[in-house]
């Protein structure tokens, strides 16, 4: 401790605070005023750990003057603390008081998906038996007091007294048990009377060894490996090295979307790692982890579910039940070991895991295992009091570096917040119990370092190949010999919590400036074979308009709402217009061939709708698609991490994981690319998108179509095939719930994460996920809920043209106003019938246009016809067939299947 600042000598104070819900203004906490202005809540997706600091000057030399700068750091760490802790203390209430709100009062609870963070490399060791004996989990036979082996003999003084002494130490309830153990330890000493019988009712310990010779056996001790110590050479590739594709992998022919290393050259082919690479950025990593038993419980764990979710039929082709059994059982006995480099993306980021000096201490209690904080912990001077220590609430395993390690002889960056590099292994020793070990890697010292090893690498972690004078090579930092590799590849990985964010989003039109916010609206699109058309829908299924191919200038656009009365009280929506700029784009023969190539095509690929479907009426037209709006952004738990090296020539990394929020600020930050839909997986059901006009806008561009579904496998207008050039680049952030003493209000929090999305208009299955798909989070899921689907199912209707049919003129009924038809009567059975050849089985309508003095009012296509619905009679004499008597009149109209005949009927 410093005597002139009354500062502890100490590099960095960290105290996690643990918030589980939401961050509350304690000001107004409590009141129940609601309409108080200054009331503040915010969610927070899950528990946040915020880091306390002292301020960078704590770290500077004490040669300099910052003694009043000292003296206010524990003051400023003391209001936060506070401030936090009032605010966690008051959460409940105000929850509470929220909910019991009318506005909240049916409000269910739900989560946010979870953040994943970078996982350590894990190895898996062949041939070695694991330390834990093999019935370590079966049940312990225990024995109870009396039935304790003590054998009438003299006893020594000696054992009369360590019994004595044992008592004074044991609880009292324990003496007796105590005592027999004692003396039946000295019983069954080597050379006591083991051979005697035993008396009746008392039973040899479990782990008694009657086979136990006399000969030392020091030396020839058997492998009880307890941890692994190990060290890595990672070398950092640059990020402009990477690329998001399909890659193969060393030994494989299958491709995986994955960031892979692609040169950047201009040179075909280009050169190979080795030669392209300039300056190196190395860092020696280490360190220890136990070897535990969780692996055996994973892998059978993994077993059992395969066996509970295949059918026994299946099974019983490839492996008799006795044999499963046996399977099952025998898991624990296989001879490996496996377990994660613990510690090695964590250094990347300079924290430090492992064995180190906690201010907590865990105790097991009667409720359970908590953790009380150590007198000698507490700090008061520098605000650790005993109170601020038990906020850490155990989560103190992971610590900054400050000077643990000495980074001032390097001219690279030490901090990585994203992973994207390879690495091979220095050092691999295994530690059994009695300190022998096992060393994969000779540790003698040589001119050109340790000699390499080569393990078996999975497929996540392979570098890909390259050919080089006839040979293979894996593309690596350092030249391997043919067909061999040390080096194992880690692409690019966010190694501090994130997650990929997928909404489905509306445009809300009556926000100062329109943005777009979660909603789960769609819009059915409909494949009309027997017109050759494309049917649009709005989201609660009413029919909006229809493009079909043909006509003189190839295209015909139906007016809006035709055959059905447009209501006279719509107006313009957000979701309209988006429709009315998509059919203008559909009128261009071209465009609507395209579109209805890349539909059809993708149709034959996406997988059948659900049995579900089945009982709407459209079912007969074809299976419908959706138009949606998509938002996607990757978000991260907590704001970015920072060096915590106290010792570092360089601090700032090769680029910054967040987009510097001063335009003029040029430093390079990550920009990584999603690949979103899968066209050869058939649990996805992405057909196209729509991108953005450019990377700031959220208006949509719909003269491109972004695909995999290209007819004939050749781009197309307006289709543009998915490949490296397109996938969609984001920019992680991070939108902070609240500010330094003050919080967000929920929509303006909720806002502002929505202005981090990026927009896209999707047409996809509406039965089947849509994917994104990297290598630095797991794959996120898109799904529209079946509600949203069912009760737009349930309103429309399908039809498609028909006609010219020539009838006599008398028989063609007057309109009536009172029957005109409207998206709500299209489905009631008709007044009226009209008599026309006789249709297949079910309830048909037709629907039948007329002028009545309407006329064009100025919009494109429209011809102002309002329609009466009729009952199909069937006309004419089957047996004596002929015409009727003259004159007649041609007609064309809708055919609408009301009931098909294996409809379900309604109760």
């Amino acid at each position: 401790m410093s005597n002139e600042t009354g500062i502890a000598d100490f590099d960095v104070a960290l105290v996690p605070i643990q918030l589980d819900a939401f961050v509350i203004n304690p000001a107004v906490c409590g009141t129940g005023n609601d309409n108080d202005t200054s009331a503040r809540i915010c969610p927070i997706t899950q528990p946040n750990y915020t880091f306390l600091r002292l301020d960078s000057f704590l770290l500077q030399s004490d040669v300099q003057n910052h003694v009043a700068l000292h003296n206010t750091a524990p003051a400023s760490i003391n209001s936060r603390l506070t401030d936090l802790v009032i605010s966690e203390a008051c959460r409940p209430t105000r929850v509470q008081v929220l909910l019991r709100n009318g506005a909240l009062a049916a409000v269910e609870s739900t989560s946010e998906p979870v953040f994943y963070g970078g996982n350590d490399p894990t190895v898996l060791i062949g041939g070695i038996p694991s330390g834990w004996a093999l019935d370590y989990l079966d049940n312990l036979a225990i024995r109870a007091p009396y039935q304790i082996v003590i054998r009438i003999e003299a006893v020594p003084d000696v054992v009369h007294f360590l019994a004595a002494r044992v008592l004074q130490t044991v609880p009292r309830i324990l003496d007796e048990a105590s005592m027999r153990l004692i003396y039946e330890f000295f019983s069954l000493r080597p050379g006591g009377r083991s051979d005697a019988l035993l008396p009746e009712g008392t039973f040899y310990p479990q782990f008694h060894d009657q086979l136990t010779t006399d000969e030392r056996w020091r030396d020839r001790w058997a492998l009880v490996p307890l941890y692994v110590e190990w060290e890595v050479e990672y070398n950092h590739i640059p990020f402009e090295y990477w690329k998001l594709d399909e890659h193969t992998t060393r030994h494989s022919e299958d491709k995986l979307v994955r960031y892979g290393v692609t040169v950047p050259s201009s040179r075909d082919p280009p050169p190979p790692l080795w030669e392209a690479l300039g300056q190196k950025d190395i860092r020696i990593l280490s360190g220890r982890v136990l070897i535990l038993p969780q692996p055996s419980f994973a892998l059978g764990a993994k077993i059992k579910q395969l066996f509970q979710d295949t059918p026994p039929s299946i099974l019983d082709e490839y492996l008799p039940q006795d044999q499963r059994d046996n399977l099952v059982a025998s898991i624990g006995e296989l001879s490996y070991l496996s377990s994660p480099l613990l510690g090695f993306a964590s250094g990347l980021v300079t924290q430090a895991e492992g064995s180190h000096l906690k201010p907590e201490n865990k105790v097991i209690g009667p409720e359970g295992e908590f953790s009380y904080v150590l007198n000698a912990a507490a700090f008061n001077q520098a605000g650790l009091t005993e109170d601020n220590l038990g906020l850490i609430n155990g989560e103190s395993a992971l610590t900054p570096y400050a000077a643990l390690v000495n980074f001032t002889d390097s001219d690279n960056c030490h901090f990585k917040p994203v992973t994207h590099g390879q690495f091979r292994f220095r050092k691999f020793n295994v530690i059994d119990k009695f300190g022998q070990a096992l060393m994969a890697i000779d540790q003698k010292p040589r001119r050109n370092g340790p000699p390499p090893v080569y393990p078996c690498i999975s497929s996540l972690y392979a570098p890909q190949e390259i050919t080089v004078d006839g040979k293979k090579y894996a593309n690596t930092v350092i030249q391997d010999r043919s067909e061999q590799c040390e080096f194992l590849q880690l692409p690019p990985q966010i190694i501090q919590p994130a997650r990929i964010n997928a909404k489905f989003v509306t445009r809300i039109s009556n926000d100062p400036s329109p943005v777009f916010r979660g909603s789960a609206a769609w819009r059915p699109v409909i494949t009309n074979y027997a017109d050759y058309g494309i049917q649009l829908f709005l989201p609660d299924g009413t029919f909006y308009r229809e493009v079909r191919v043909g006509g003189p200038l190839g295209t015909l656009a139906s007016p809006k709402w035709l055959p059905f009365a447009p209501d006279p009280d719509a107006q313009p929506t957000p979701d309209t217009r988006e429709l009315d700029t998509l059919i203008s784009k559909l009128g261009d023969p071209k465009y609507l061939v395209g579109f209805w190539g890349m539909i059809t095509t993708a149709q034959q690929k996406l997988p059948p709708a659900p049995r579900a479907y089945a009982q709407f009426l459209n079912s007969i037209v074809g299976k419908p698609l959706a138009l949606v709006n998509t938002g996607w952004s990757v978000e991260l738990s907590g704001p970015p991490l920072d060096i915590e090296s106290t010792q570092a020539k360089v601090t700032k990394p090769e680029r910054m994981l967040l987009k510097p929020t001063d335009p003029n600020n040029k430093t390079p930050h990550y920009e990584l690319q999603l690949r979103l839909g899968n066209e050869e997986a058939g649990y996805d059901g992405l057909v196209g998108y729509f991108d953005t006009t450019n990377p700031s806008s959220d208006q949509l561009n719909y003269d491109q179509i972004k695909t995999f579904f290209l007819p004939d496998g050749k781009p197309t207008d307006p289709l543009i095939g998915l490949d490296i050039e397109e996938y969609p680049i984001f920019e992680p952030y991070w939108q902070p719930p609240y500010i330094q003493g003050s919080t967000v209000e929920p929509f303006v929090y909720q806002d502002r994460r929505n202005t981090q999305m990026s927009i896209f208009g999707a047409i996809l299955d509406p039965f089947t996920p849509v994917h994104a798909y990297s290598s630095f989070l797991p794959a996120a899921e898109l799904l529209l809920p079946p509600w949203t689907w069912q009760k737009a199912m349930d309103t429309m209707t399908a039809f498609f043209h028909a006609g010219p049919l020539t009838m006599p003129v008398n028989d063609v009924p007057e309109y009536y106003e009172s029957e005109k038809l409207t998206t709500k009567n299209a489905r009631d059975m008709p007044k009226r019938n009209l008599l026309l050849p006789s249709l297949g089985g079910g309830d048909w309508s037709w629907f039948q246009p007329y002028a009545e003095g309407q006329f064009a009012e100025g919009e494109e296509g429209n011809s102002g016809a309002i329609y009466n619905a009729f009952g199909i009679e069937k006309k004419g004499d089957l047996i004596k067939p002929g015409f009727q008597d003259g004159p007649y009149t041609a007609i064309e109209g809708f055919l609408q299947l009301r009931n098909p005949v294996m409809a379900p009927s309604k109760s």
